[in-house]
């Protein structure tokens, strides 16, 4: 058996596994953040990868959905917000 230390809530919780169930303990890599946050976004957004810009998917009638991750992650989605909200609306989606 082993034990596996679980983030939950403001604190940890200790489970344990048999150690044949147990494929691997994986841990998120930690990056630093970009230097300047909207230029990251915005170009991401013009060019991204495997795919059609937003801006030629978008026409008249077309929707949008926005979906964020959970507070959970750590992941500034107020931030991003803030600038992909605008660019949504310089394509010409009603928000």
């Amino acid at each position: 058996m082993t034990e596996v230390e679980l983030p939950y809530g403001e604190g940890t919780r200790v489970i344990t596994v048999p150690e044949e169930k147990l494929t691997g303990i994986y841990e998120p890599r930690h990056l630093p953040g970009v230097p300047d946050l909207e230029t990251a976004i915005l170009s991401s957004l013009e060019n991204p990868i495997g795919g059609n810009d937003l801006a030629r998917l978008a026409s008249p009638g077309k929707t949008v959905a926005i979906l964020v991750d959970d507070v959970t992650r750590t992941v500034p989605t107020q931030r991003i917000l803030e600038f992909f909200l605008p660019y949504l609306e310089r394509l010409g989606f009603e928000l």
